[in-house]
């Protein structure tokens, strides 16, 4: 009896050592996939990191500096408020707490069993750097660090709780409009669950919002959330949907006088797609009201979408992404594009001729209702054009239509109603009834408005408007034989 307890205490003590070593190489083999889903960011580079592993618990330091876009806007924005000789780089440092083996396994014994098995538990800091927390303690404050919560489950599949504080916020406006800001920010709180290759990502964040006081003016942001739904495709383009909403928001300045603006009930939802290697993307935004004064818009809706770019080129383009970029030299950003590569990834992008097309653009106002549409079609079957854009017309073609109150064009044109009579005289605009109305197309080269043909690029010396009005009830596409493969043209735009 005794020999049997013995080999079965012995039994237990490999068992949980093997569990032990096996959770600590997952544990490492899961921060070795984040650090490398880090460093491939455009503009993002790892300047130092460290792994200490234990037997039951191991600890990480790493450090990131983003550079790039959101580097130069932080520089901007920190000079525009008097801070001088700011380095155009968010630094960030990230510390991890590891608890690997039979300890998280057991409490997920003991805890009921619930969800797959827990091999680690991660407990996250992240935080701004001492030169980036600097350079914002003279202008808004020393900002505290985000905390994560992580349980990395035997699947390999992690799950978080993220957490950042509700703080209060003050600061300097720009150097040249003086005096100060103050805000509180509520905090926000989100989960996420993900594989430890990345290759699968879903989250959702809360936050009851901000709101403040700046130079007069008060402004209000409530009710936020995102969530994601995301997958990454084998040619690396995550591929999914993400969704933002905006409870509200509102923006008044009652000592300059000024119409209030508010903001109902936004929301954004973004779908990717990768089908047969061509990347296409859908953007849709909708609006209940849109309060500007005493004066109430809405509701309103957008449909974007973005289909037959090449997913493979798209990708590249995306990992090196392009030197230079935030420059304001054009110049300087076609070099560094072309030093970077990314004019060769070009031709192939547009290969399978992209489409961009505006579905669907509605806003209801106190006058009636506004709508427009647009296509656009690029013929990638000539790729010539990217080096030389003088025959660019010969491969784009774009049709485009809208309808709107007679009202709302007549404020807009309100001190320059000559000018709005020469468009109209010039036909550029027909007003029908107590609508404004009017349909382009342009087409290899040729461009014609509201049924007359205009000199491209001359609007001067153009025959006046026929006085019986044209059909607009749709655009005319293209014939679907002029169309590539698999897509056919979008319906009739206006009713």
């Amino acid at each position: 009896m005794k020999k049997v307890i013995l080999v079965l205490l012995l039994i237990g003590i490999v068992s949980f050592g093997v569990v032990s070593l096996w959770g600590s190489l997952r544990a490492k083999q899961a921060y070795r996939a984040l650090i490398l889903e880090i460093a491939l960011y455009p503009n993002t580079r790892v300047l130092e990191t460290s792994y200490e592993r234990g037997w039951l618990q191991s600890r990480t330091a790493t450090s990131v500096e983003i550079r790039g876009p959101l580097g130069k806007s932080f520089q901007q924005w920190l000079v525009g408020r008097g801070r001088d000789e700011v380095r155009g780089r968010v630094g960030m440092r990230m510390r991890q707490t590891i608890e690997h083996g039979y300890v998280p396994l057991l409490e997920w014994l003991t805890g009921g069993l619930e969800g797959m098995p827990v091999v680690g538990r991660v407990e996250t800091q992240l935080e701004l750097d001492e030169e980036t927390q600097s350079e914002l303690a003279a202008v808004i404050g020393r900002l505290p660090p985000v905390r994560i919560s992580t349980l990395i489950r035997a699947p390999g599949v992690a799950e978080s709780s993220v957490t950042v504080p509700a703080r209060l916020l003050e600061g300097k406006l720009a150097a040249d409009e003086g005096g100060g800001w103050v805000a509180r920010w509520e905090g926000l709180r989100g989960n996420v669950v993900h594989t430890s290759d990345f290759g699968q990502f879903a989250a959702s964040f809360h936050s009851a919002g901000i709101e403040g006081r700046s130079a007069g003016s008060i402004f209000a942001l409530r009710d936020l959330e995102w969530a994601a739904d995301l997958a990454r495709d084998e040619s690396g383009l995550p591929v999914g949907d993400v969704k933002l909403r905006v409870g509200s928001l509102r923006l008044s300045s009652p000592e300059e006088g000024a119409p209030g603006l508010g903001l109902e009930r936004w929301t954004m939802t973004q779908s990717n797609a990768v089908e047969a290697g061509s990347f296409s993307s859908s953007l849709e935004v909708r609006v209940q009201a849109i309060r500007l004064g005493d004066r109430v818009y809405g509701p309103g809706n957008a449909e974007l979408q973005l289909r037959n770019l090449d997913a493979l080129s798209l990708a590249r383009l995306q990992s090196r992404g392009v030197p230079g970029f935030s420059s304001p030299d054009s110049q300087n950003v076609a070099q560094a594009a072309v030093d970077g590569g990314a004019m060769s990834l070009l031709p192939d992008l547009v290969s399978r001729s992209p489409q961009l097309e505006i579905r669907t653009l509605r806003l209801a106002t106190p006058s009636g209702e506004l709508e427009a549409k647009l296509r656009i079609h690029l013929d990638g079957s000539r790729p010539d054009f990217l080096r030389n854009f003088s025959t660019l017309p010969l491969v784009l073609q774009v049709h485009v239509e809208f309808q709107c109150p007679a009202e709302m064009l007549d404020a807009l044109y309100q001190g320059g109603e000559e000018e709005l009579l020469e468009l109209r005289r010039e036909g550029w605009i027909l007003l029908d009834g107590d609508r404004y109305r009017s349909r382009l197309e342009f087409e290899r080269g040729k461009l014609i408005v509201n049924g007359l043909p205009k000199a491209f690029g001359d609007p001067s010396g153009q025959p006046e408007a026929p006085t019986e009005l044209p059909q607009l009830s749709a655009i005319d596409s293209p014939s679907v034989d002029s169309w590539p493969e698999g897509v056919a043209p979008g319906p009739e735009l206006l009713p």
